[in-house]
């Protein structure tokens, strides 16, 4: 029986829905307990024969749930209980969202117009928060923008940034839309700020998500265009997406390796002007601005010249928390000066403001910038082909989790280490290679596909996939717009970082997939 009228009851629904998205953004706990508030309103609603009705007649819902489910089945081969059964809780929004949304009343135009609104209001009062953090007002130094994002990680805000942008632009730009000219002049006003914020987080996930939904949007309308005039301007549009970024990068390479190797290693002096010895172990993997990092190097003069130029101990930290005789050394190289006292001396005020706050290239003294950011994964891959440490570097650390994930899956190809025991796998499999990471960067596959794998093996790889992919197809989701951009940024994303394995994650992902299969009532092409 219901305590209250089913008209009632889907207006607390849709209520809940829409505050669901503006917390998305800000707050896991808000959205937990949101999501809390979703399931009671549903449970309270009663009509379960009704409920599941639409569950036998709707087979997508339950082929989804499959995603959950999966992680129940593999406790059989699980050791770690406590870390399953946290896991387990961490994926309940897999389960609960579609089981509500798909059986509650649908979502109409208007309503999916209050969700990308809710979620755009979220990601501008968080993107006006990390501004304040950006600009300094909060008293706190920021010296890594991707700090900045204090709500959730740089990476999963991103992700809800672009969603939020090309559904914004859909709104903004797509006839028949039945919104008035002065709500559109606001859609576009947001799209235009999140499209700023972006270039503001510097996130590469973000810049590539980006540019490469971009160019899946503009190839669809190409294909559909009947003017040739038209098809022709959007494929020299086509053409110029990756063009953009591949240029930039192109010049921010040529002037990383733009200065050819200067010195003759059979001829390098011997003694500091001040008659100490030079390190005279030559390391040919690190180059800075084409001069080798470890050669010329005197730390017995560097130590005292320094610690008479700054506060900061040579031999601690720098703002950036990084080893600040590293930042030194690297940012003297980066001069082509020799590594000793006479040019710890040499250097201005300002050189040493720029080593204090972790900046290693004379070139690039504001570390917030995005040429700056461009630069430090130039030089970790440089470093790491050259035979360099992968350690504290984001994106070479990548390339030795999947190692180890490659390994962890040969030896557990057919079933995987079941769905508690991934910590455990990764620790033993980093042990058993030896590698070079330390102990708080040993993380797991950072590859929500390749976890899939690890943890279900093949067999449950696959049921995975299906149970990704089955729903819009008995959904007829495949030509929705909205889905369409949901689906190309969560793919982008699990590629990139285990999606599924964090609450944020999880309430992202779970949240838009529900909405735009199971919640919506009509199609939104293009």
């Amino acid at each position: 029986m219901n305590l209250y009228s089913e008209k009632l009851h889907d207006r607390i629904y849709i209520i809940c829905l829409t505050v669901f998205a503006i917390v998305l953004p800000l707050s896991n706990f808000i959205t937990t307990v949101n999501l809390v508030l979703i399931v009671v309103n549903w449970i309270i609603g009663g009509s379960f024969r009704k409920k599941m009705k639409v569950l036998s007649e709707r087979k997508g819902i339950l082929i989804f749930l499959l995603l959950f489910v999966i992680h129940l089945i593999w406790l059989f081969n699980t050791n770690d209980f406590n870390y399953a059964f946290n896991d387990i809780k961490v994926k309940l929004p897999l389960f609960f969202l579609p089981l509500v949304v798909g059986t509650s009343v649908s979502l109409d135009f208007n309503d999916i117009r209050r969700v990308i609104y809710a979620l755009t209001v979220g990601c501008i009062v968080a993107s006006m928060v990390s501004i304040w953090y950006y600009t300094g007002l909060s008293g706190k130094v920021i010296y890594d923008t991707r700090d900045i994002s204090v709500f959730m990680s740089h990476i999963r805000f991103s992700l809800i940034i672009n969603f939020s942008f090309f559904a914004l632009l859909y709104l903004a730009l797509k006839k028949n839309t039945g919104l008035p000219q002065r709500e559109k002049l606001f859609v576009i006003i947001a799209a235009l700020w999140l499209f700023i914020f972006l270039f503001i987080l510097k996130s590469f996930t973000g810049f590539f998500v980006l540019f490469f939904t971009g160019f899946m949007i503009i190839l669809i309308l190409t294909s559909k265009q009947k003017s040739r005039i038209i098809q022709l301007l959007l494929l020299l549009l086509l053409l110029a997406i990756p063009m953009i970024p591949g240029l930039y990068l192109k010049n921010r390479l040529d002037d990383f390796y733009e200065t050819e190797i200067t010195e003759d290693l059979s001829k390098l002096d011997s003694l500091t002007d001040e008659g100490n010895v030079y390190l005279r172990e030559i390391n040919p993997y690190r180059i800075e601005n084409g001069h080798y990092v470890d050669i010329y190097l005197c730390e017995d003069e560097m130590r005292p010249a320094w610690n008479k130029r700054s506060k900061l101990d040579y031999d601690g930290k720098d703002l950036n928390s990084g080893d600040l005789k590293f930042t030194l050394i690297r940012y003297l190289t980066s001069l082509g000066l020799k590594k000793d006292g006479v040019s710890v001396r040499s250097l201005s005020e300002q050189d040493i403001k720029n080593v204090e706050n972790g900046v290693a290239n004379y070139k690039y003294p504001d570390p917030l910038s995005l040429n700056a950011r461009v630069y430090q994964v130039i030089w970790q891959i440089d470093a790491y082909m050259r035979g360099g440490s992968p350690d504290g570097h984001s994106i070479t650390q990548r390339l030795e989790y999947l190692k180890a994930s490659r390994n962890i899956i040969y030896t557990n190809f057919w079933i995987g280490v079941g769905t508690g025991d991934l910590k455990i796998a990764f620790k033993t499999e980093y042990e058993k290679m030896g590698s070079s990471l330390k102990e708080k960067f040993r993380l797991r596959a950072h590859n929500q596909f390749v976890t899939f794998w690890i943890a279900f093996g093949l067999i449950g790889f696959l049921i995975c996939i299906f149970a990704l992919m089955a729903p819009v197809v008995t959904e007829r989701k495949y030509k929705d717009y909205f889905f369409l951009v949901f689906i190309v940024i969560a793919i982008l994303s699990m590629l990139n970082e285990d999606t599924l394995e964090g609450q944020a994650g999880v309430a992202f992902f779970s949240y838009l997939y529900s909405i735009f299969v199971f919640g919506k009532k009509d199609n939104h092409r293009l």
